[in-house]
């Protein structure tokens, strides 16, 4: 959901925030590992396999979930490894808000995990104090093509851009 100049990316420049850096890691999750981390995003960053941009940055935005959700990691580790990360993201970023976003989902049932991660993610990061973003059911909310099951086309990411903007302007007050 993350590659290329995804829907967070377009949505973020819309909300203002004109340079981004961005991690991201094809097939990662919270606890799912893949590609080159071969942990999962949590436990590479918790142990500098991902380093940190320095500074202090108007605010770092979390896209994870989906992939816990189709290996149906259980959400007592998920919530576990979003703790995890949170208090490093806050140890590297103490002035900065943390803006967690759910997964990405259809309204079907084909998608019913994908939406309970939303959820699972969501209340977790409230729990937290971060700012939460649900996006479930946004791709059929917002009529958004995909190119298989689960991604956003081109077409999908920019369809679903403002609408992300628009709630991202919301949670950080602007």
């Amino acid at each position: 959901q993350c590659s290329g100049d995804s829907w967070i990316d377009q949505g973020a420049r819309g909300a203002g925030f004109g340079q981004i850096v961005k991690r991201g890691y094809p097939g990662a999750g919270y606890t799912v590992a893949a590609g080159d981390l071969k942990t999962g995003v949590t436990e590479a960053i918790a142990r500098n396999d991902v380093l940190l941009p320095e500074g202090n940055p108007g605010v770092v935005i979390v896209t994870l979930g989906g992939n816990d959700a189709g290996r149906n990691v259980p959400a007592s580790a998920v919530t576990a490894a979003l703790d995890q990360l949170v208090t490093v993201l806050r140890q590297a970023y103490p002035e900065t808000p943390i803006v967690i976003d759910g997964v990405m989902s259809r309204r079907d049932a084909a998608h019913a995990a994908r939406r309970a991660m939303d959820s699972v993610v969501i209340d977790e990061a409230r729990n937290l104090g971060c700012l939460g973003i649900s996006v479930a059911g946004w791709v059929t909310d917002y009529d958004a093509p995909q190119v298989d099951a689960i991604h956003l086309s081109e077409a999908g990411a920019a369809r679903i851009a403002p609408h992300y903007a628009d709630a991202l302007k919301a949670v950080l007050g602007r």
